[in-house]
């Protein structure tokens, strides 16, 4: 049991790392429904970034230029962190417009193989500006140790992870509880149940990344029409600005299947059971 209890407080700081990149995995997810394979590299460079702001330089990963850029004699731990954000932010939300807006429709699979190809180009471009030579910091949390029965663990391990968890509840209650929790999670679920709803997309998705949007709800409805024998229309109709244009979709049997998830998908959030169609 000794020996269980050593390992698992060693493992401290390697299972906050795992689990604040699977935070960062999950937070995307329900954003945006697409598992993003860039979590990873995107930590990286905002790592790499942090550490280099920490001594006083900018990062730059692109090639051909100075790997990094003199600032001042070094930063201390709050403008570091705030900086490394805001401009891991700034990448984020090129890597949407660029990458994840365009195939926001596409195949889960195309999405996945999207994620993938960013994983590679930052990887190969930090490997290619920096090496494998780590960037040494002063440390975040107070090392001061700790005795856990006759287990001495590193104060650091044990904050890191208990500001994982800290982390973890707060985003899991704001997801929950709070208006844009509810709004993102169902603009990820539907982007037309989203639009119905007069929930911006765009808007979300920004503001996941870390920054803000001018997009605001742009007066789009949309509606099912039943033509019976499983066919089912698309009216999409955008009310606001000085022409008002309408398109009717369909009917076809894809869109009544559409219809059906929407409708079960809201039925089961709204009142917590399952729908069927009578």
């Amino acid at each position: 049991m000794t020996q269980l209890l050593v390992f698992l407080l060693l493992g401290l700081a390697n299972g906050a790392v795992f689990a604040s990149l699977a935070l960062a995995l999950v937070v995307t997810f329900r954003s945006s429904g697409v598992i993003n394979f860039a979590t990873g590299s995107i930590a990286l460079f905002s790592a790499y970034t942090y550490g280099f702001l920490r001594q006083g330089q900018l990062f730059d990963p692109i090639p051909g230029l100075p790997t990094t850029v003199h600032l001042s004699n070094g930063m201390g731990f709050v403008p570091a962190a705030a900086l490394a954000l805001a401009i891991t932010a700034v990448i984020g939300l090129l890597l949407y417009a660029v990458v994840f807006r365009p195939m926001r429709t596409a195949p889960a699979v195309a999405r996945a193989v999207a994620a993938l190809g960013v994983t590679v180009l930052l990887t190969g471009l930090i490997q290619q500006r920096v090496g494998d030579t780590p960037v040494n910091v002063a440390a975040i949390f107070p090392s001061t140790n700790y005795k856990i029965g006759s287990v001495l663990v590193s104060g650091d391990r044990v904050w890191f992870a208990v500001t994982v968890v800290a982390v973890a509840l707060v985003l899991a209650a704001a997801y929950r509880f709070t208006r844009f929790g509810l709004h993102t999670r169902a603009a990820a679920e539907t982007e037309k149940g989203a639009y119905v709803s007069g929930i911006s997309p765009d808007r979300i998705a920004a503001v996941i990344r870390g920054t803000t949007s001018s997009a605001q709800y742009g007066g789009r409805g949309i509606c099912y029409l039943e033509f019976g024998a499983d066919q089912v229309a698309l009216v999409d109709v955008t009310f606001f600005g000085d022409q008002r244009v309408g398109e009717l979709v369909g009917p076809s049997e894809a869109l009544a299947a559409d219809k059906a998830e929407f409708g079960s998908s809201r039925i089961k959030r709204w009142f917590g059971r399952e729908w069927t169609a009578t």
